[in-house]
C-alpha cells in the first residue's frame, strides 16, 4: 500500500468514526427531549384526571368556582411546561456544544496521528554522516570487515563507528529495510530491559523511519532508522544534548 492510499484510507476511517460519534450524540439528545415530552404529557393527563375527580365530588353550586380554579391551574401548568421545555432546550444546546468540541478534538487528534503515521524522512546519506562526524571532531573507523564471522555477516553492506571521549555513534547499512527493522527492535528490547526501574523513553514510527530515545539514571541511548540505514548512539546521560544535536545535523545534511 503506497503513501497516498494509506493516507486516504486513514482519513476515510477517521471520517467514519467522527460521523458515528455525531450520530450517537444526536440520538442521545433526541431521546432526552422525547423523555421530557413524555413526562409533560403524563403530567397533563394526571392533572386532567385530578380535575375530573374533584369535579365529580363537588356540588353544582360550586361549579363556577371550580372553573376559575381549573383555569388558574391550567395557566400554572402551562408555565411549568414552558420552564421544563426551556430547561430541556438549554441542556440540549449545551450537549450539542460539548459534542462539537469532542468531535473537533477527536478529528484534530486523528489528523495529527495520520500525519505522523504517514510521515516520511529523506534517506540517510553515508557521506553526510562521515562529513558531520569529521566536522564535529569525532574519530571515524570503517569496521565493515569486522562483521565477517559475526551475526551481521551477510546482512550489512557498511558498518561505521564514530567516537569521542564521552560517547559513540554506529552506522549500519543493511542489505534491506526488513533487516534494519529487526535490528532496531532487538536494540529497543535490550535497552528497555537494561533501563532500570524508572527510565524515560520516547519512540516514534513513520512510513519509512523509526526513532527511539531512552534516558536512564546513568546513560542515554538513541536510535534512528530510515529505510535500510540505522544509526545508534550511546553515552553518559550528560551527553544527550550533544547526541541529539549530531542526529539533527545528520538529518539536515541530507
Amino acid at each position: 500500500m503506497n503513501f497516498n492510499l494509506k493516507k486516504i484510507v486513514g482519513i476515510g476511517l477517521l471520517s467514519v468514526g467522527v460521523l458515528y460519534i455525531v450520530n450517537k450524540i444526536i440520538k442521545a439528545i433526541h431521546e432526552e427531549e422525547n423523555n421530557v415530552l413524555d413526562e409533560l404529557a403524563i403530567d397533563d393527563i394526571n392533572e386532567i384526571n385530578q380535575c375530573i375527580q374533584e369535579h365529580e365530588h363537588v356540588p353544582k353550586q360550586q361549579e363556577k368556582k371550580i372553573k376559575k380554579t381549573k383555569k388558574s391551574a391550567k395557566r400554572e401548568m402551562e408555565t411549568v411546561k414552558q420552564k421544563k421545555k426551556g430547561k430541556t432546550t438549554k441542556i440540549s444546546k449545551k450537549k450539542i456544544i460539548i459534542g462539537i468540541i469532542i468531535v473537533g478534538v477527536l478529528f484534530a487528534g486523528g489528523i495529527i496521528a495520520i500525519r505522523i503515521i504517514t510521515a516520511e524522512k529523506e534517506p540517510i546519506s553515508i557521506v553526510a554522516f562521515i562529513e558531520v562526524m569529521h566536522e564535529n571532531g569525532y574519530g571515524l573507523l570503517n569496521v565493515t570487515e569486522e562483521a565477517v564471522g559475526t551475526s551481521f555477516e551477510g546482512y550489512v553492506h557498511t558498518v561505521l563507528v564514530a567516537a569521542n571521549a564521552d560517547h559513540q555513534f554506529e552506522l549500519f547499512e543493511f542489505i534491506n529495510t526488513r533487516n534494519a527493522q529487526l535490528f532496531f527492535q532487538d536494540l529497543v528490547t535490550t535497552w528497555e530491559a537494561n533501563g532500570g526501574l524508572s527510565p524515560l523513553l520516547n519512540s516514534l514510527n513513520g512510513m519509512n523511519f523509526s526513532i527511539f530515545q531512552l534516558t536512564t539514571n546513568d546513560n542515554y541511548y538513541q536510535i534512528l532508522r530510515v529505510e535500510n540505514i540505522l544509526i545508534l548512539a550511546q553515552g553518559n546521560q550528560s551527553c544527550q544534548s550533544d547526541i541529539r544535536k549530531i542526529f539533527r545535523l545528520i538529518e539536515n545534511a541530507n
